[in-house]
């Protein structure tokens, strides 16, 4: 999936939207194992943000926000 030039995500500041998502969490979950300086997930479910928060507690780069892209 995320197979090509994984230093791409290296100290960078990445946004995943629906990032709660079946295949959201998937993706959040692996790139943080590329070294990213941030990654923010941006979803809906305050319940599944909180179950991968805590799947994934003592990531200092893991911020969750509430929010819909649809949303100004």
């Amino acid at each position: 999936m995320i197979d090509q030039d994984t230093t791409i995500f290296r100290d960078r500041t990445i946004l995943v939207t629906g990032g709660t998502g079946s295949i959201g969490g998937e993706v959040v979950r692996r790139i943080l194992d590329l070294g990213p300086r941030a990654l923010r997930v941006l979803s809906r479910d305050d319940s599944k943000q909180f179950e991968l928060a805590q799947e994934l507690r003592g990531r200092p780069e893991l911020r969750m926000l509430i929010g819909d892209v649809r949303s100004r």
